[in-house]
């Protein structure tokens, strides 16, 4: 998917070299501070099998999509866009382009800090449904987090 010098693309496995490790556990710093994966934790869950999409504007990286694939659904572990590409549209193109790859029936699902009021309006106006939520989820800081869920027709 492409356009106008954005481009989206999906890597799995030993696709993700170690430059690509270190440009995603940098892209998390700057994106998701008190969240991020170190390159070492990275590299454990590519060996797990953790999937990753990537969008670029013209040659550089601008933003990742994290996502492990389980029979009928897939967990939305990460969602990110460094701080200066961020309100162009590349996070929901992340999702969009993670949702064409999905087959019908399958579910999609993910935790959403309950404070993060930005996502939660991405994910809503996607379609995305409120299913639980999960008390103390998150660590630094400690708070709760929505569980929501979307399935493809």
């Amino acid at each position: 998917m492409s356009e106008s010098g954005v481009s989206y693309q999906f890597v799995k496995g030993l696709y993700q070299t170690g430059l690509l490790l270190s440009n995603l556990a940098e892209m998390d710093r700057q994106s998701l501070p008190g969240e991020a994966w170190d390159e070492q934790g990275w590299q454990r869950f590519v060996q797990a099998g953790v999937e990753t999409g990537l969008v670029s504007v013209g040659p550089e990286l601008a933003g990742f999509i994290s996502f492990w694939v389980h029979d009928e659904e897939t967990e939305l572990l990460k969602l990110a866009v460094i701080p200066s590409y961020r309100r162009q549209g590349l996070g929901e193109g992340l999702v969009k382009a993670l949702l064409q790859r999905q087959n019908s029936g399958h579910r999609l699902f993910l935790e959403v800090r309950v404070s993060n009021q930005k996502a939660l309006y991405l994910y809503r106006k996607m379609g995305f449904t409120e299913q639980g939520l999960r008390r103390q989820y998150y660590q630094n800081p400690k708070e709760d987090a929505l569980v929501l869920s979307y399935m493809i027709p």
